[in-house]
């Protein structure tokens, strides 16, 4: 996987993080903290290095009233619901 096609990745499993950390605590999805802060840290090292903004994590809390955080809301509400880097990464 390029750098960009990680960060993509990376920041859509930021998201999906947020999602279950600030809307469904204690769901079987949650992930721990230093999972979280790898991932965080990971996207914030390649936005410095592609000079993007690192949008995912810019934002406090989980972000309901963006598209983004509706497709994300969504997505993670599914049954068989994977987190975006375990899909990539199978």
């Amino acid at each position: 996987m390029n750098d960009k096609s990680k960060f993509i990745t990376l920041g859509w499993t930021i998201l999906e993080a947020k999602y279950f950390y600030y809307a469904d605590a204690g769901n079987k999805n949650c992930r721990a903290d230093t999972w979280y802060d790898n991932i965080e840290n990971e996207y914030k090292v390649l936005a410095n290095k592609l000079n993007l903004t690192p949008t995912a994590s810019n934002y406090v809390g989980f972000p309901y009233n963006r598209p983004c955080g509706r497709l994300v809301a969504k997505r993670c509400q599914s049954k068989n619901f994977k987190y975006t880097i375990d899909l990539r990464n199978d």
